[in-house]
């Protein structure tokens, strides 16, 4: 139970900070998480640094970019994730958008 309330707030926090640069939580289990980038198109070079940065983090598993939907997945390790995780990729969405 417990972990399902910090799994809860993991998505709650990223939502309010993610949805003010267009990017939108589609689907979110734990240990994977599906974002919509919107007008990727436009910023195609910085999303090829977040996907590096990203792929980089210690509790990122990988990422898998989808041009057609403009959609990544990332699957990370559920149980390494924290509030200073959540706001790291917080501030790599940020510094991309």
């Amino acid at each position: 139970m417990l972990q399902q309330i910090k799994e809860m707030i993991v998505r709650k926090n990223l939502e309010k900070a993610l949805v003010p640069y267009g990017i939108q939580i589609v689907h979110f289990i734990p240990g994977r998480l599906r974002v919509r980038l919107h007008d990727w198109k436009s910023r195609e070079g910085h999303l090829v640094s977040l996907i590096t940065d990203l792929r980089m983090d210690q509790s990122v598993a990988s990422v898998q970019f989808t041009k057609e939907t403009g959609t990544a997945l990332i699957h990370y390790d559920h149980s390494s994730v924290n509030e200073e995780t959540v706001q790291r990729w917080i501030e790599l969405f940020k510094k991309y958008a």
